[in-house]
């Protein structure tokens, strides 16, 4: 319940947060990949690894201690995949909550 706050918390947050100006995008596919290749210079940028870190490492663990441990003997080791497809299916939709989140900040 508490991450669960948390999380609602931060996605009301960006909701409120600046947007990047429109003058700074391109349509030439490779001038902004260019774009992003010179955002790694920002060590700003380097601390938000450790949410992608987490997130891997978090799913890798579920899937693979959890579902095993818990998950495999209660329910039968069938149903695995049909948790680990549910569980990035909801991140497949979370994704699309933040792409149309994302148009309003």
């Amino acid at each position: 319940l508490l991450y669960g706050l948390l999380g609602a918390l931060a996605t009301a947050a960006f909701f409120f947060s600046r947007s990047v100006p429109s003058k700074l995008w391109s349509k030439n596919p490779c001038t902004r990949a260019a774009a992003a290749v010179l955002l790694w210079r920002d060590p700003r940028l380097w601390l938000l690894c450790f949410t992608n870190l987490a997130f891997g490492f978090g799913t890798a663990f579920t899937n693979g201690h959890i579902n095993k441990t818990f998950l495999a003997p209660s329910l039968g080791s069938s149903w695995v995949g049909v948790f680990v497809a549910i569980e990035y299916l909801v991140a497949a939709c979370c994704a699309r909550l933040y792409a149309f989140a994302a148009v309003y900040t």
